[in-house]
């Protein structure tokens, strides 16, 4: 293990090899840590709606405390939406990369049988990758009115933090609530998109062959 280790920290550092499959595993490393981004998303949507509900349906005696961490989850989704977005490009660049070094693989095979067979594994995951890509940026379009919605509600009762101002929210958060079930449901698909291509997409198996 120790061995394979240092071999391929060799192969990555040194730049010696473009070998595909390294390009490929970086993509796959990445495609997972932003599956866990989306699915922290989620939870810190759940933990919004948690806070707001509260201030809204069991408002203690001191509104403030539930407002500030209501406060404080929508800011904590804000920065969740924002690493996820910025991680949109840099998995399609990698992706690029990826299939380009895939491409110039393909021109250098002198087997016809070998080549198609390549070809249209590389149309397959390619495929793949723009679908789970779609529902990834789909995801994020969803999210991103949701949360200026919440940033709305939170204006409204930073102004007017009252029984009567909690009251008058009571619409709005509905509106979040149901709005929220589709953007979670999309959130939870594109993860498990990215989730399972990147483990397609790497050398290291679920179960190695003994």
């Amino acid at each position: 293990m120790k061995l394979f280790e240092a071999c391929l920290a060799v192969v990555i550092l040194s730049g010696c090899q473009s070998t595909g499959y390294v390009k490929s595993d970086a993509a796959a490393w990445h495609l997972e840590s932003t599956a866990n981004t989306l699915n922290a998303e989620g939870a810190s949507l759940d933990g919004s709606l948690a806070a707001l509900n509260d201030l809204t349906t069991n408002p203690s005696r001191d509104l403030r405390v539930q407002f500030g961490r209501f406060s404080e989850a929508v800011d904590k989704l804000s920065s969740l939406s924002s690493r996820a977005s910025g991680n949109f490009e840099s998995l399609r660049k990698r992706g690029a990369a990826y299939f380009e070094t895939w491409n110039k693989e393909l021109l250098k095979m002198n087997d016809d049988q070998i080549r198609q067979a390549s070809a249209d594994r590389k149309a397959q995951v390619s495929s793949q990758f723009e679908s789970a890509m779609g529902r990834y940026r789909d995801s994020q379009s969803a999210l991103t009115p949701l949360i200026r919605y919440l940033q709305d509600i939170r204006k409204a009762l930073s102004t007017d933090l009252t029984i009567a101002g909690v009251h008058a929210a009571n619409v709005p958060v509905q509106n979040a609530n149901q709005t929220a079930a589709g953007v979670k449901q999309n959130l939870a698909q594109a993860a498990g998109d990215l989730n399972s291509l990147g483990g397609a997409m790497s050398f290291m198996t679920a179960n190695p062959s003994k």
